[in-house]
């Protein structure tokens, strides 16, 4: 939505006026929707000209109870192998305080450069943070030391309990998630579409 990006915005809007649409867009937040992750998106709705609904008239503003982590993760965290309890993010991620929110903190805190700021240490207080179409993009659980589970990025993205991935593999589940429009968020914004009316007009 900023800087060079926001020409794919107006060329959406340009798009979509020329084939006979109404078109608006909202930036919505996840964990104001009730998702328990932080997971911002730009979401487009377009309706054809011969309905009679002014998107404008439509209330996107969501404010359900926040759900922290601590509401939703697994029970039991993945342990690190001893391989990786040799290796420097496990060590980092013992020496996280209640205050570091990422290895990054920790690097800073001890006089380091700032790297590892997408590794996140995860509290049972906060809200998980946005799940990343990464293979690779563990989080860690403070203060048990280790790893969030394939069950909490299934949880945090809202995807049904007894969904079938293809597969068991953590990286790729990961992936995806991070794909992945959580389904909840997509329910409330149809929901709210139809509380608008939008498709009975």
């Amino acid at each position: 939505m900023l800087g060079n990006a926001f020409d794919y915005v107006k060329k959406i809007y340009a798009e979509f006026k020329a084939i006979g649409y109404q078109v608006r867009h909202w930036l919505l937040k996840g964990e104001q929707m009730g998702i328990p992750q932080r997971r911002h998106r730009v979401f487009f709705v377009a309706l054809r000209n011969d309905i009679k609904f002014n998107l404008d008239d439509c209330d996107m503003s969501f404010n359900y109870e926040l759900i922290t982590y601590g509401e939703i993760k697994s029970e039991k965290g993945e342990e690190f192998s001893e391989a990786g309890k040799q290796g420097k993010f496990y060590k980092l991620l013992c020496e996280a305080t209640p205050q570091d929110k990422t290895l990054c903190d920790v690097i800073v805190r001890k006089g380091g450069k700032r790297t590892a700021f997408q590794q996140f240490i995860v509290h049972d207080n906060d809200i998980f943070p946005t799940i990343r179409a990464s293979r690779s993009c563990d989080n860690y659980r403070y203060p048990e030391l280790t790893k969030t589970t394939a069950q909490d990025v299934i949880n945090a993205q809202t995807f049904p309990q007894d969904y079938d991935f293809g597969t068991t593999s953590k990286a790729k589940i990961f992936y995806i998630c991070g794909m992945s429009v959580p389904p909840i968020m997509m329910k409330r914004l149809i929901t709210r579409l139809i509380e608008s009316d939008v498709f009975n007009k």
